[in-house]
């Protein structure tokens, strides 16, 4: 994690302490959230 550019973190547990040392972080369920993330960057190449 030290040479990342970015780093993203995705917990079902808002307290955890990993989301201090992150970048951007997401409140949420992997199995409901990634879904959602992938039909987003699909969408997302198609409209360029």
């Amino acid at each position: 994690m030290q040479d990342s550019e970015l780093i993203i973190e995705l917990n079902k547990d808002a307290t955890a302490e990993i989301f201090e040392c992150t970048d951007e972080g997401i409140d949420g369920d992997l199995f409901k959230v990634v879904p959602i993330m992938i039909d987003e960057i699909i969408n997302a190449r198609s409209n360029k």
